[in-house]
């Protein structure tokens, strides 16, 4: 079902009959909202609104003159269109207060959903910019499109044909919203704005569907913490590849958007994949990524959840044979009990009086039922590692109290003295603040951890 909406600004000046050309089409009148509603809104149904916004002034010079003339009003209804056509009184807009009024006027008007034309010939002094301005806005709160923005260009007249041009402004509302999704992006690391985007210019991206996705799904797999998508690598080598291969095709490039997936390259370039050049540090990175994006729970998380399979991994020539015993489920267990046995060490995780102990492989997760080899396989690391034990423990702290959303903070319910309760609240609250302290020391860790790399 269609649901379009044209909105026009009707001025109060000496307008003159004149053919407005659009590309190969042209049509002539006295008002450039009739020529733009015969070009583009032509096929309106009882479903489509018109709505021309009118001063007082306006109303009675151009909408239904006084001196009996024919104004809009008449020639729209000549036009026999189906539409909904209302004219909507406006203040002049002489201060700040009637400037918004008008806003509201012109937001109360466009629909739920809605696709928009919008003339803004006539809209004087600075109903210009408002104008974009309330478009976007209900672009964000009512789910709009812009079908077009336009401007009828009467002091432009051709002197050879007589015919004045129809500019198509819309690149400039297009900015904006190129503008909006870089700042979602660099500010929160939210994508699906500009993947939309994307998505939406076909004719101008090559491959762009490919593209968006590519982006979408590095964007998702930091998100939602996928501790092995991110360690392995590729998702960020497959949106590295598809930027370059935009950068360098022969399409003809949108300036915004190249700019925009510059950044996009610069924020993910230190993560490398782990088939083509081995790397244990991109969970330090995606640590950095959700410090830059104002994610402080992510970043803990990750940096507790990250610990143990780095070090596994930066201490393989021990934990190889161990690991590599027994067929892919047992493999898998060893490895599992060696992480969950290294988290206990480090003091991450508590002891797990769970085991596995069905045959042909016995793998226990608690330490004191642990085999030997595991054992000693830990130990090991902890003292190849004495300053991460006091990282861990801190960033424990600060990331269960953020992942249980403060419900595990004892208070004590039973104190009489109200001067004990509330010094159990500000101990409470400094410990959910805490992660502001840490940062500093996060980014010492991670330097040190590269530092290593190296």
């Amino acid at each position: 079902m269609s649901n379009r909406t044209f909105l026009a600004f009707l001025g109060t000046g000496k307008y003159q009959p004149c053919t407005y050309k659009y590309k190969d089409k042209a049509e002539t009148s006295k008002y450039i909202q009739v020529a733009l509603l015969k070009i583009f809104c032509s096929d309106f149904d009882e479903n489509d609104k018109i709505r021309i916004f009118v001063t007082k002034r306006a109303r009675s010079v151009h909408w239904e003159p006084e001196d009996g003339s024919d104004g809009l009003k008449k020639e729209i209804d000549a036009l026999g269109t189906r539409a909904d056509v209302k004219a909507v009184d406006i203040p002049d807009g002489e201060s700040e207060a009637k400037l918004w009024e008008i806003f509201q006027a012109v937001y109360d008007e466009i629909g739920e959903n809605s696709s928009i034309i919008f003339d803004m010939t006539h809209a004087y002094r600075s109903l210009p910019m408002f104008g974009m301005t309330v478009i976007n806005y209900a672009h964000y709160l009512k789910n709009t499109t812009l079908e077009g923005i336009y401007y009828g260009a009467y002091e432009a007249i051709d002197n050879t044909t007589g015919a004045a041009p129809i500019f198509d402004l819309t690149p400039a509302f297009d900015l904006m919203a190129w503008t909006s999704a870089a700042n979602s992006f660099t500010k929160y690391g939210i994508t699906e704005e500009l993947c939309k985007r994307i998505e939406w210019n076909p004719a101008q991206i090559e491959s762009a569907d490919t593209l968006a996705n590519s982006i979408r799904t590095m964007e998702e797999t930091l998100t939602y913490m996928r501790g092995r998508q991110i360690v392995e690598g590729q998702v960020f080598d497959d949106c590295k590849k598809q930027i370059k291969q935009y950068k360098t095709s022969e399409s003809k490039k949108i300036p915004p958007l190249s700019k925009i997936l510059s950044e996009v390259n610069k924020k993910i370039c230190n993560f490398e994949n782990k088939e083509s050049r081995p790397s244990n540090l991109n969970f330090v990175r995606a640590v950095e990524w959700y410090l830059d994006h104002s994610m402080p729970a992510e970043a803990l998380t990750m940096l507790k959840e990250g610990m143990a399979p780095y070090l596994l991994e930066k201490h393989s020539d021990m934990c190889e044979r161990y690991m590599s015993q027994g067929n892919e489920r047992e493999k898998r267990l060893r490895y599992n009990a060696l992480l969950r046995l290294l988290n206990e060490r480090l003091g991450s995780d508590k002891p797990d009086e769970r085991s596995d102990c069905r045959k042909p492989v016995t793998v226990c997760f608690d330490w004191g039922k642990a085999d030997e080899n595991a054992k000693y396989i830990v130990r090991s690391i902890v003292e190849k590692e004495p300053k991460l034990k006091f990282l861990v423990e801190k960033v424990k702290k600060c990331r269960d109290q953020i992942d249980h959303c403060g419900f595990r903070l004892k208070m004590n319910n039973k104190t009489s003295n109200k001067g004990g309760n509330e010094a159990e609240m500000e101990k409470a609250l400094a410990v959910i603040k805490m992660p502001k302290k840490y940062i500093e020391l996060l980014k010492e860790i991670m330097n040190k951890f590269q530092e290593e790399e190296e």
